[in-house]
């Protein structure tokens, strides 16, 4: 089970896309093979402080190839998310 958190106070669109990019490293199964998983991590220190998450997990350079790969899939589920649906017979006959 995965739980995702966000910042209430963040504007709608800026948490949908935190919420995407969590998301996705979900479904590029992140979890499983990052050395700073949750689930490892938490085994070691499980009182951890939120706050210094972010140092902990090692979130420090966003140029790391996981945080790109989350970002480009969550920027793609966002797209398809905005993109207006149409009945597939719609091309065709307006």
């Amino acid at each position: 089970m995965h739980h995702i958190f966000y910042v209430p106070e963040t504007s709608p669109l800026h948490r949908l896309q935190c919420v995407l990019h969590e998301l996705s490293h979900v479904l590029l199964r992140h979890d499983e093979s990052s050395p700073g998983s949750v689930g490892q991590l938490a085994r070691f220190v499980p009182d951890i402080r939120l706050e210094r998450g972010d140092a902990i997990f090692g979130r420090v350079a966003f140029e790391d190839e996981t945080e790109v790969e989350a970002e480009r899939l969550a920027d793609r589920l966002a797209a398809a998310i905005r993109r207006p649906r149409r009945h597939p017979l719609e091309e065709h006959f307006g």
